[in-house]
């Protein structure tokens, strides 16, 4: 797997380009470049990958009404509908800048991440330039695991288990429902933790001096999650695609805690790792 440290996408290729300038001004000029159709047992979902075509940072309401249109161009039928949101040049295999999430009632959730531009060029603009908005009520950023618990595929303590963490362990936080934490892992995947075993706090550990110590397993157990995968549903790219993900974030969370490095920094460490290539 040459992009050793995103998810791996179907079908990176262009599918459709999308032209907004007759629309609002809130709403940005953008490229679709992937789609990719999710289901379970219960619900249909769909993801879009989307780059916007922007000169500068754009303000974090234009991007929410850039991903509520694509919802109401021809999206809101879906049980969830995810919109990632990059910036120009920015990797689509890697995390974005602002993700939208929808049910078929509207926005559940809307949020941008910062860290996605680290090891970008919108990362010196980011400091340089100051972006006024209007201020939002925003949750605590992060999560605190309070005892050993099990990180989920879905939303119910019967689904599958991506990973088994302990104590002590901080994640980046994108949603809360009244029982869960919804995350996103290394793979760029949302998963889910139980709200009786952590606890939101506004504070992440920072990467140690020797976290590149771990680049190489965590190499290694990225290619490790693709062969896996490519073995066990080799005539099924759809179903390769979800467990290669699914053991990626197992894998990765093992080196993880190996060398007791905060998940929250995983895009941070993986610019330092790629340095090193």
């Amino acid at each position: 797997m040459k992009n050793i440290f995103y998810a791996t996408l179907i079908g990176l290729f262009l599918i459709s380009c999308q032209s907004n300038s007759d629309k609002n001004s809130e709403i940005l000029e953008f490229q679709i470049t992937d789609k990719q159709y999710r289901s379970d047992s219960i619900n249909q979902k769909m993801v879009y990958r989307v780059i916007l075509d922007v000169d500068s940072l754009p303000t974090n309401k234009a991007m929410k009404n850039t991903a509520i249109y694509i919802w109401e161009s021809g999206n809101k039928n879906w049980d969830e509908f995810t919109t990632f949101l990059y910036l120009p040049n920015m990797n689509t295999e890697s995390f974005a800048y602002g993700v939208g999430k929808f049910n078929q009632t509207g926005l559940i959730k809307f949020k941008k991440y910062k860290d996605a531009l680290d090891g970008t060029k919108w990362k010196n603009r980011e400091i340089e330039e100051e972006i006024k908005e209007t201020p939002e009520s925003e949750a605590a950023p992060y999560i605190l695991i309070t005892q050993v618990t099990n990180i989920f595929l879905n939303p119910k303590t019967d689904a599958i288990v991506v990973a088994k963490v302990k104590a002590g362990n901080v994640f980046e936080l994108y949603n809360v429902t009244d029982v869960w934490y919804e995350i996103f892992m290394f793979s760029g995947e949302a998963r889910y933790i139980h709200k009786s075993v952590a606890q939101e706090t506004t504070v992440a550990p920072q990467l140690p001096s020797s976290a590149n110590i771990a680049c190489k397993e965590i190499i290694i157990a990225q290619d490790r999650a693709t062969k896996e995968a490519m073995q066990k549903y080799p005539n099924d790219i759809l179903k390769q695609i979800d467990y290669e993900r699914l053991l990626m974030d197992r894998y990765t969370m093992s080196v993880f805690q190996k060398y007791t490095l905060p998940p929250a920094r995983y895009s941070k460490l993986a610019v330092e790792c790629a340095k090193n290539l």
